[in-house]
């Protein structure tokens, strides 16, 4: 590169000896040499490979995540406090993390990476053939070497344990404490606990299960609980309903997210634990920082294939800095074996499609990618429900409702793409490339309702004009009744019927009044989906008129 002092050296009229500067470019800038060009295949153009469309689709999500205040105060960048000290204290306005916050986000993992890989030995067994999920399923080694639940419940019991020497609390102290603020909780915190206590004790031992839930603060139990359910609609057990299954092929996002995410920056989580909560040795005396991190005792749930490099060494001064090597490289192998498994996925389930191998691969593609941000929001919440003044984020209990995102998807791909001809709304879809390519949720979700809401907003505009004049000729006629009989012997008749047609107006011309105040209301969010009901609701009223 060309010095970069030398532009000011030569304002100044110094002159700069190239001997003394061998290392640097010579005074006149030199031409870069051209990159080689990059070959691109006509097949990769057209079929853009999973994981890219994963990192493309995901980025905007990824760096809200990486942002939030829930990341800098796990890593310590909100706080210049340490970690275990009894009152907490620091100096900085956002709240400092104790040992106990770290003990509780590690059983939250415990619960995510149970409920995950629980639901992928339950595919391997009955989805065996699902195409998708083959090439993922279909390598042991891999799926071996991404478990982390063993991992994290060894590192719960080593930080547990060194809670307790350090300031004599256990997890049962604070499941007990929890117990006596339960009274202050709402009923349904409650439920949620039993709910995800439930859950949990498919692989934890009962006894670990009921004291590491009940430790957690009614936040950490939503947020984990959002989690867990989202990843259970995708189990075998779920699909049997088909208002709440979502496609299997839906794990793979959060395989490319959770281990992903712990191979990067996973490893930096891991320094700045390590730096706030170190471990001490059996005799109480401080243990000296290790060259690696991930894998010592306390943080073995970042290691990964940890016999790989553990005990590579060289028999030089230089074993180290060889092993650091090594660790990379493996981390890389497995980084690389994880996007193989994700590209693959999609030329498997198109190819089982045979004459729909477009529109299958465009299908999957947008539902995996949809999950994607589904679940970086759902770790986001995780994150989020270490801090004490960060509301419990209810709203994502009923993610499957909330996230329609690809959800026609979902029905058509757990069909098995029955029909034949694809509808209207598949042909508008799949249209265009781009929509495909990018596979953001977000352009998505617009095009989605920009497409419907017209013709919906037609319909319900149509029925409710019926309404009204159905309505008015209705009252036209009971009035003029009403007129021709006032001047009868039968007045008492008149009055009885001019007073049961004034309820029913009213009655009536308030159902009009809600149905075309919802219809306002989903113009002006543009939710298509919600539209529905303004159609609905004039029909009866029409019909009893």
């Amino acid at each position: 590169m060309v010095c970069p002092y030398h532009a000011l050296a030569a304002a100044a009229g110094i002159s700069i000896a190239t001997s003394k500067h061998h290392k640097h470019s010579p005074v006149e800038p030199t031409t870069p040499s051209p990159s080689p060009p990059t070959i691109t295949t006509a097949q990769e153009k057209a079929h853009p490979p999973l994981s890219a469309l994963l990192r493309e689709s995901t980025a905007a999500t990824h760096r809200a995540v990486e942002r939030s205040a829930g990341v800098r105060a796990l890593v310590g960048a909100a706080s210049s406090g340490t970690d275990d000290s009894a009152s907490g204290a620091s100096s900085s306005a956002a709240p400092a993390l104790l040992r106990r916050d770290y003990v509780r986000w590690l059983i939250m993992l415990a619960a995510i990476y149970g409920t995950l890989e629980h639901i992928v030995a339950q595919l391997r067994s009955s989805h065996s053939s699902n195409s998708a999920l083959a090439p993922f399923l279909s390598n042991p080694e891999l799926t071996s070497i991404l478990a982390r639940l063993q991992p994290v419940l060894d590192d719960i019991h080593a930080h547990a344990s060194e809670m307790t020497l350090e300031s004599g609390i256990s997890l049962a102290d604070l499941a007990d404490e929890q117990d006596l603020w339960a009274d202050d909780d709402q009923d349904d915190v409650s439920a949620l606990r039993k709910e995800l206590l439930s859950s949990v004790a498919a692989f934890l031992p009962p006894l670990m299960a009921n004291t590491y839930i009940r430790a957690l603060t009614p936040s950490q139990v939503i947020a984990t609980l959002a989690y867990v359910r989202r990843l259970r609609a995708m189990s075998s057990s779920s699909s049997s309903d088909p208002t709440l299954a979502l496609h299997p092929a839906r794990i793979l996002a959060h395989v490319y997210v959770r281990y992903m995410g712990d191979l990067s920056g996973g490893q930096h989580i891991a320094k700045r634990a390590y730096a706030r909560w170190p471990l001490s040795s059996e005799d109480g005396s401080p243990i000296p920082t290790p060259s690696i991190i991930a894998g010592t005792q306390g943080f073995v749930s970042y290691a990964f294939a940890q016999g790989e490099w553990d005990h590579a060494v060289t028999g030089s001064s230089d074993d180290a800095l060889h092993r650091q090597k090594t660790k990379l490289k493996v981390e890389v192998r497995v980084k690389d074996q994880i996007r193989r498994a994700l590209d693959e996925a999609l030329d498997g389930e198109a190819a089982l499609n045979g004459v729909h191998e477009e529109r299958t691969r465009t299908a999957v593609a947008e539902v995996i990618c949809d999950e994607a941000n589904v679940s970086f929001e759902l770790s986001a919440a995780l994150f989020d429900a270490l801090m004490d003044d960060v509301p419990a984020p209810t709203h994502l209990l009923n993610s499957l409702h909330t996230r329609t995102t690809a959800r026609h998807w979902d029905e058509r791909l757990l069909l098995g793409n029955k029909a034949d001809e694809p509808s209207d709304s598949s042909d508008r879809s799949l249209s265009s490339s781009s929509s495909s390519s990018d596979c953001s949720s977000s352009e998505h979700e617009a095009r989605l309702s920009s497409e419907d809401a017209p013709l919906l907003r037609s319909s319900s505009s149509s029925a409710l004009s019926t309404t009204q004049h159905n309505l008015a000729a209705t009252f036209k006629r009971g009035w003029q009744a009403v007129r021709v009989n006032s001047g009868s012997k039968h007045l008492s008749a008149s009055v009885l019927l001019g007073g049961a047609l004034g309820v029913v107006l009213v009655a009536v011309m308030t159902m009009v009044f809600i149905a075309g105040r919802q219809q306002q209301l989903d113009e002006a969010q543009g939710v298509s989906g919600a539209s529905i009901s303004n159609v609905v609701i004039p029909v009866p009223v029409a019909a009893i008129l």
